[in-house]
Order: structure tokens, then C-alpha cells, then sequence
């Protein structure tokens, strides 16, 4: 009869044994992750690690894969985790950036050169998540490195209770680095994932303002429907290498929500792919009668080598399918109609699409008539 070893029986036999005897780990000192967390014991897949109110902890190396749950911040108040130096985890877990933190923002942030990696699937990253009877505030950094969230869902402002009413706010600002992740069984929810407890409120921003960000998904839900309170604020500037969600269902705008495309100068408008782009198997973007779509120009300049009267079209939004009530709104704002003017605002059957012609510079004497008139009539209106 061929034995097993002892260590391979060991560790089958701690599969089992692990949830019986699961620890939280309990964190309340200010310093770094590798004097404090990677000094502790064994945690195992079904421990949790808690990192409570007034707690502060950076990382600055790889401190490897860890099974158990990781909590930035709970109902014992806000925390902060900093990833810097070419910091590395891997988690194989949940991860939640202000589960609970009633408050006070608990605080998640990953600098150039640092990653989080959640390495199994069936776990989500949650910014924000408030519930059993206590508010959450959470907020994300992603100021370079990367954020893979495997094929995990994510959710911002998320309020998963239906014992009375709670607030959650969820924060993501990303200006560099790299966010990938997700899957087509999963979802991405900004704020909308508080259907079931109308009393509840869930308030979320998610800002793209530099980097590279592809995530998957089976819907997008920015707001929530029915009479769930939810206001949801997507972000997404034209400086972004790549704003792409695919999905396989679809991208929906919905209840209280709103999509602002912020138009910056130094943007390479002649090769520039979409400002923000919905593809995968489903790729249909859905816009329900509350959705509110701003184009901000308030950082728009004259592109390279324009010439007057030129006239460049720009693709805002590419898309499979749209879906669009008769309510949604697009607006355009912030354009220097001195310079330039825009038309054909286009929703089409693959994109929002909008020329923006250049007038050219005025010339000075031009000007200089222009502020006459401009003082004879404030002359003229002060005389009243």
C-alpha cells in the first residue's frame, strides 16, 4: 500500500480544517507592511486581515500571495494602504478600500512602478461597501503601476444591506498607470448596486485622467434604477492612452447618472482612437431618460498644424449598438467659440461623433475693433 507523506496529507487536510479555524488579524500601528502584517502567522484562505480606523501602512516590496481577505479600514473607522517603490501583493481574496468605515475616506493607493494583483476568480475589489447598518467611505488611487483585478467585479459606492438605511461613497481617480481585469460573469457597478433598499445611497466617482484602463464585464451599471438613490459621476479624458470596457451585455447609464469627455489640449487628434470606447460580444451602449452626457472643452487648444478652417471630426464614443431614451441629454460645453465652432453632433449607429473646425487666430486689428465696441457699449449701458 503506497503511504501518503505526511506533509501532502497536512496540507489536503487544511482545506477543510482552515474555515473552522479562521483568525482575524486585527491591525492598528502605523508603519510598514513588512515589519508588521508579513511578521504576523500564517494567514490562511479563510482569515481575514483588518487594517482598522487610524491605521497607516505602506508597502514598498514584494511581500507575496495572500489567501485571506484583505480590509483597508472597517466599522472601527478609516485606513490607508500605500503601494510605493515597486511594491507588489497578490491576493487571492476580497479586497475592500472602506467596508464599513462609516465617515472618514479609507484610502487605497498605488504609485508607478507598485501592482495589486487579486489572482482568483470569484472575489471582487470594493470601493466603498456599506452595510449592516453602518456607512462606507473608500477611496482609490491609481497614480501609476498596475491594478489587476483578475476576473473579479468591481464596485464603487456599493450598499449591500437591506437593514435600514446607509450611505456609501466610493471614489477612483486614475491618472497613470494600468487597470485591467474583470470578466464577462461579472459586473462593474458605480453606485448602482442599492436596488434592493431603496432607503439606501450610494454616491460615486470614477475618474480617468491619464493611463491605460481595458476592463471586462457582463454590464456596466453607472447609477441605479428604480427608486434606488444613486448618483453616479463617470470621467473620462481624451489624455488617456485607452478607455476601453468591454462587455458582454452592456454599458447602461442609468437613474441619477453622468458621463463628462473632457477634451485636452496635447491630445493627438488626428490618430486618436475614441475617447472612451464599449466593445466585447455585447458592446451596446444604454442610456436611460436621466442619463446626462457632457462634452467639456475647457482644456481644448488648437491641435498640431491646424490650419484655418480646417475641420477635424472626433470619435467620443465608439460603440456595437445604441440604446438611447427619448430623455438622455448631451451638451457641449466649455468650447472658445473665438477659435472654433462645432456641428454635426452625431449619435450614429457605431459612435458619438462631433467636427470641431478652427477658425484661426483673430487677426490684431480685428481684436482691437472688437474691445472698442466692446467699451463704447459698456460706456453706452453705464449712461442708462
Amino acid at each position: 500500500m503506497k503511504k501518503t507523506p505526511l506533509i501532502a496529507l497536512c496540507a489536503a487536510l487544511s482545506v477543510f480544517v482552515s474555515p473552522l479555524f479562521a483568525t482575524s488579524y486585527n491591525y492598528t500601528s502605523t508603519g510598514t507592511w513588512e515589519s508588521i502584517v508579513s511578521a504576523s502567522s500564517q494567514i490562511l484562505a479563510a482569515d481575514n486581515i483588518y487594517l482598522n480606523g487610524g491605521t497607516a501602512m505602506s508597502i514598498s516590496s514584494d511581500v507575496g500571495e495572500y489567501l485571506s481577505r484583505i480590509t483597508i479600514g472597517n466599522n472601527s473607522g478609516a485606513a490607508s494602504l500605500t503601494l510605493t517603490n515597486g511594491a507588489t501583493i497578490t491576493v487571492k481574496n476580497r479586497v475592500y478600500v472602506g467596508d464599513r468605515s462609516r465617515n472618514s475616506a479609507s484610502v487605497l493607493t498605488i504609485y508607478t512602478g507598485s501592482s495589486l494583483i487579486m489572482s482568483t476568480a470569484g472575489t471582487n475589489l470594493w470601493v466603498g461597501n456599506a452595510q449592516n447598518g453602518t456607512n462606507a467611505n473608500g477611496t482609490l488611487y491609481l497614480r501609476g503601476g498596475t491594478l489587476n483585478i483578475g476576473q473579479n467585479g468591481l464596485l464603487v459606492a456599493a450598499t449591500t444591506t437591506t437593514d435600514g438605511a446607509v450611505t456609501s461613497t466610493g471614489s477612483i481617480y486614475m491618472t497613470g498607470g494600468t487597470f485591467v481585469g474583470g470578466s464577462s460573469s461579472t459586473n462593474i457597478t458605480v453606485a448602482g448596486s442599492g436596488a434592493n433598499n431603496p432607503s439606501s445611497s450610494g454616491t460615486a466617482i470614477f475618474s480617468l485622467t491619464g493611463g491605460y484602463l481595458s476592463l471586462s464585464a457582463n454590464n456596466v451599471l453607472v447609477g441605479a434604477n428604480g427608486a434606488a438613490k444613486a448618483d453616479a459621476r463617470l470621467t473620462v479624458s481624451s489624455l488617456m492612452d485607452k478607455a476601453r470596457f468591454e462587455v458582454a451585455s452592456a454599458f447602461m447609464l442609468r437613474g441619477t447618472s453622468s458621463l463628462t469627455i473632457d477634451f485636452m489640449a496635447g491630445t493627438d487628434w488626428k490618430n486618436k482612437n475614441a475617447i472612451l470606447e464599449i466593445g466585447g460580444t455585447g458592446g451596446t451602449l444604454t442610456l436611460q431618460n436621466t442619463a446626462a452626457i457632457t462634452l467639456n472643452f475647457d482644456g481644448f487648444d488648437v491641435w498640431s498644424g491646424a490650419a484655418t478652417d480646417e475641420t477635424i471630426t472626433i470619435t467620443v464614443i465608439s460603440y456595437s449598438t445604441l440604446n438611447k431614451a427619448a430623455g438622455a441629454t448631451t451638451e457641449v460645453v466649455g468650447l472658445d467659440d473665438t477659435l472654433f465652432e462645432y456641428s454635426n453632433l452625431t449619435w450614429g449607429a457605431t459612435g458619438l461623433t462631433i467636427d470641431i473646425t478652427f477658425k484661426g487666430i483673430p487677426e490684431p486689428s480685428v481684436s482691437a475693433g472688437l474691445l472698442g465696441l466692446l467699451a463704447v457699449a459698456f460706456v453706452a449701458r453705464r449712461r442708462r
